[in-house]
């Protein structure tokens, strides 16, 4: 017997929580289906895709790292806001085309409400991939004049500032002296469980 299904995906994802939360409100709620979890790697992506694009009973995925890019160009189409951010963190099948969309710069957004930041509040923004995407585009709206941005490449670093047109300084990860007294996002794995520690170093910064 086959169930509809949606689906959180990545690469680790072992850490995600959302199977459980979602399937306690399928339950409580009496609706047919499952909410699953499922390993899935930059390479392995396109066939994943492939998979699901002929799979009647799936009803779409949420995508986390390192998917968020790879996802957006695996989609036929994309929402306004994927396509502004140029990463995706939800796929979605409408009329045999899978549509990208990103709710990351909302979920930002709701973290930092109106009131909270102030233009030159110091900003720290740990990663440079799609959810850092979303964290600039959010701290665009809100006002945010600078960011320090703590990545593994440099270079690539000031290019992404340089794309949200958004000020800042650039530093390698492993820099705790640049988090001290900022607000901090970490758009990275480091830290979850299945990857790699955050540095300690990063730690002591905000200690």
């Amino acid at each position: 017997m086959t169930s509809v299904y949606a689906e959180i995906i990545g690469d680790p994802v072992v850490q995600s929580k959302s199977p459980v939360i979602h399937g306690f409100w399928l339950a409580k709620l009496g609706m047919a289906g499952e909410y699953r979890r499922t390993q899935v790697t930059a390479e392995g992506f396109v066939d994943w895709l492939a998979e699901r694009r002929i799979d009647p009973d799936w009803l779409g995925c949420n995508v986390t790292m390192p998917l968020k890019r790879v996802a957006l160009g695996g989609a036929d189409s994309a929402d306004p806001r994927a396509g502004a951010v140029g990463a995706a963190n939800l796929l979605v099948p409408r009329e045999g085309q899978v549509v990208a969309g990103n709710t990351d710069v909302d979920g930002v957004l709701a973290a930092l409400p109106e009131g909270l930041m102030a233009a030159d509040a110091r900003v720290c923004l740990i990663g440079a991939g799609g959810a850092a995407r979303a964290a600039l585009a959010a701290l665009r709206v809100r006002g945010v004049s600078a960011v320090t941005l703590l990545v593994r490449d440099v270079d690539a670093g000031r290019t992404l500032l340089d794309e949200f047109g958004v000020a800042g300084t650039v530093v390698e990860i492993g820099d705790g002296a640049a988090l001290r007294d900022a607000v901090v996002i970490n758009a990275t794995p480091l830290g979850m469980r299945g990857a790699r520690a955050m540095p300690q170093a990063m730690l002591d910064g905000v200690a």
